[in-house]
């Protein structure tokens, strides 16, 4: 252990052990002075492959997963087969992803109180700095067709199976975090933190920094997800599948609209010429 940092390994993983503690220390660094977290003592990080992934999670949930993070242990578990397939650059950002929400469980540690799961993950990503499998135009498209997750449902809990909803409530939770720190600024966000760390509960700090309730922040999250048009809306919801009809559609749109425009203009021509026509000779 160096530096409070403990790093076990599976054969053929020792290289990235320095790594690990080169990021680990620099992470805890930016998110002390971004967000005023701090990462608990006695961290270990543990390098694994297939098997001992598996035999962790199941092969059900280890199917849909790179890594994950146990707070109460301190402990965070990354799979080097799916983290280093993109890169030492992909593992870089699995691994800060983790030490995030180890520093988000140290917060509800010193604060008795209890991150919604939606920020915690959604913080997890944007410091994390995470690449997405999943297209992001599929929160446009499921924003559009109303079937986004309600927060209710990721406020305690987070899906565990089924890709498609899994990436789903990873997309709205980074979503959702990025809003609420561009709303105010990063400064705001560490306020909340720090409210959530004396023992707030979210809905009082949030009213506290930000001067909206939970249903008033989701509501204008929810329409910051809209461009305002439905026919963008529809467009940006389904950019591949429809992309070539969106856009001859858009053009029949405009190509009508301009029409309209120029029939008026010339209906006004008309009405000031006519009276010079049907006045006497």
């Amino acid at each position: 252990m160096r530096s409070g940092i403990r790093v076990t390994f599976s054969k053929g993983h020792e290289r990235y052990a320095e790594e690990v503690h080169e990021i680990v220390r620099a992470l805890a660094e930016e998110l002390r002075t971004s967000l005023g977290l701090s990462l608990p003592a006695g961290i270990t990080v543990s390098l694994v492959g297939q098997a001992e992934f598996d035999g962790e999670l199941g092969p059900e949930r280890a199917e849909l997963f790179t890594a994950f993070a146990r707070p109460g242990e301190r402990s965070a578990t990354i799979h080097m087969g799916k983290a280093t397939s993109g890169g030492a650059f992909n593992f870089r950002r699995v691994l800060r992803h983790e030490i995030v929400h180890l520093a988000i469980g140290e917060l509800e540690r010193q604060g008795g109180t209890s991150v919604p799961r939606w920020l915690d993950e959604g913080l997890a990503m944007l410091y994390g700095d995470m690449p997405f499998e999943m297209d992001r135009g599929e929160l446009a498209t499921a924003s559009y067709a109303g079937g986004l997750i309600p927060f209710g449902r990721l406020t305690d809990d987070f899906p565990q199976e089924g890709k498609t909803e899994v990436n789903l409530a990873y997309l709205e939770s980074e979503s959702a975090a990025r809003f609420l720190r561009d709303m105010k600024g990063e400064l705001a966000l560490r306020r909340l933190l720090r409210s959530l760390g004396s023992g707030d509960s979210f809905g009082t700090a949030l009213a506290a920094v930000y001067g909206l309730s939970t249903d008033e922040f989701d509501a204008r999250w929810r329409a910051s997800l809209s461009s305002g048009s439905r026919v963008l809306d529809w467009i940006r919801a389904y950019p591949g599948r429809a992309s070539l009809f969106a856009y001859m559609a858009l053009f029949v749109l405009v190509a009508w609209v301009v029409q309209r425009i120029r029939r008026a203009r010339r209906s006004e021509e008309l009405d000031r010429e006519r009276p010079w026509r049907m006045g006497p000779e």
